[in-house]
């Protein structure tokens, strides 16, 4: 009887499995349509917010009519911390990234596994196992060396690294709340007015700096669509989705990956050429990746 839930359980983490290499590669996008686009950094975070938040509507009231005998106006307030935070992280991140280079932006990103620790411990209670302590030493000692060997400190490109890094440390508290608030029953009742407050706050914000409401080029309508529907809708959705199976180290560690992706795609479209220190750091990033994951599955075989 265990032998068969076992095999049962099996098919259901390499799906979790895929569905965050997905989500990982979806947000690695990000990176790459705000280095092309020309809007104001308001502008793509308040619309790609928006853009995603009415895509999904018809998704939010399918999904109510199913639950709404257990979701109520109580848990819509549960999304609107997490979307206060989502909003100042797209505003320092996008602003950030504008300001320095793809793969420097993608590398503090990636510094999520040396806060997360902290994070999940204050929020979740949850403490960091023997394994994922070996996986987030390996992720963080290719990150720091990468960090060490690659950055390129002009003025201008410290000042996108700083903001990169205070929406880095937002990041980490805003997917947390996530895992601490899985209890709702659906991932889209969840993020849905997520993304509504976080775009409405970003365009009340952004009033003070631009007018949000000038209509963008074609070709930033382009870029912004696709934020909203790649990295915000595909990205951030699975990982709030993904946070309910995850332990919140093992996706912030996974999310390492995201810099190799995002450093290939500047490569390609952006012309952006890495340096030979990414594939030394990039062995470092995927065994800890690779360690935390089987952890996971182990953990979950036991458990079955």
């Amino acid at each position: 009887m265990d032998s068969k839930i076992k095999r049962n359980e099996n098919p259901v983490i390499l799906i979790n499995i895929f569905l965050l290499l997905i989500a990982e590669i979806s947000g690695a996008s990000a990176v790459i349509f705000i280095k092309l686009s020309t809007a104001h950094p308001l502008v793509l975070a308040s619309y790609r917010l928006l853009m995603a938040a009415v895509i999904l509507t018809p998704v939010f009231f399918k999904e109510y009519k199913k639950h709404k005998n257990i979701y109520s106006i109580k848990d819509i307030k549960l999304s609107i911390i997490p979307g206060i935070l989502l909003s100042f992280h797209f505003i320092f991140w996008i602003t950030g990234a504008k300001l320095t280079m793809a793969s420097n932006a993608s590398v503090v990103n990636s510094t999520v596994p040396a806060v997360m620790p902290l994070v999940s411990l204050l929020l979740l209670k949850e403490k960091l196992r023997k394994w994922e302590t070996v996986g987030t030493a390996l992720a963080i000692t290719g990150m720091a060396y990468l960090t060490i060997m690659d950055f390129h400190l002009s003025s201008k490109s410290f000042t996108g690294d700083i903001l990169c890094f205070i929406s880095m440390i937002i990041f980490a508290v805003y997917i947390s709340l996530a895992r601490k608030y899985r209890r709702i029953p659906s991932i889209w009742l969840y993020v849905i007015p997520l993304y509504y407050f976080a775009g409405i706050v970003t365009l009340i914000i952004s009033l003070f700096f631009i007018n949000p409401f000038k209509i963008p080029s074609t070709k930033n309508i382009i870029y912004i669509s696709a934020l909203a529907i790649i990295p915000t809708i595909f990205g951030h959705s699975l990982l709030n989705y993904l946070m309910k199976h995850f332990r919140g180290q093992t996706v912030s560690i996974f999310g390492q990956l995201q810099f190799i992706f995002a450093s290939t795609m500047a490569y390609f479209i952006l012309g952006e050429i890495p340096t030979s220190h990414l594939y030394i750091a990039s062995i470092f990033m995927i065994g800890g990746s690779i360690i935390t994951i089987l952890d996971y599955s182990k953990d979950k075989n036991e458990e079955a």
